[in-house]
């Protein structure tokens, strides 16, 4: 199971307990989020 990618916005109301309780009841192995801060202005790399 995937969250998140380039356009969602929404990390802030992120509910990590449904994500973790249907993890559970579909008996997948993770989840995987991709955060990607719409605004690059957010991110920072070292070099």
């Amino acid at each position: 199971m995937a969250v998140g990618e380039a356009t969602y916005q929404n990390f802030a109301t992120l509910n990590t307990k449904a994500i973790a309780d249907l993890v559970r009841d579909f008996g997948f192995d993770g989840v995987y989020i991709d955060y990607e801060p719409f605004n690059n202005g957010q991110c920072s790399s070292s070099s």
